[in-house]
Parts: structure tokens; C-alpha cells; sequence
């Protein structure tokens, strides 16, 4: 990604970076970033916290 300084961190510590994605031409959540119109379809935040939770129990679980 062009514009992220995430990168900077993973210099410093392992890491990765997830893209979660709300758009949803439905419910007009499908407006790029940075626009005035742009929103949020909350209905996938539970799809991030189930895959942090995912990457946890395999990290403990080995």
C-alpha cells in the first residue's frame, strides 16, 4: 500500500496486516476512503474479531 506506514513497525516487530472490507453496494458502504460519503457496514466487524481470535488460539495452541 502506497500510502501505509505500517511497514515501519513490522521493522521493528513481527506483525501482518489485515484488510477487512465493508463494501456493500446494498447498503452504499461501497465509497472509496477519503470521500466525504464514505461509511461503514458494521455487519463485518464481527468477521475481523473472529479472525484475530482465529490467528490467537493458533499462536497458543501452537
Amino acid at each position: 500500500m502506497a500510502g501505509e506506514d505500517f511497514a515501519y513497525y513490522l521493522l521493528k516487530v513481527p506483525g501482518a496486516f489485515m484488510f477487512l472490507s465493508s463494501a456493500n453496494p446494498e447498503k452504499e458502504t461501497d465509497i472509496a476512503h477519503h470521500n466525504p460519503k464514505f461509511d461503514l457496514d458494521e455487519d463485518v466487524f464481527w468477521m475481523g474479531s473472529a479472525a484475530f481470535v482465529n490467528i490467537t488460539e493458533k499462536f497458543l495452541n501452537g
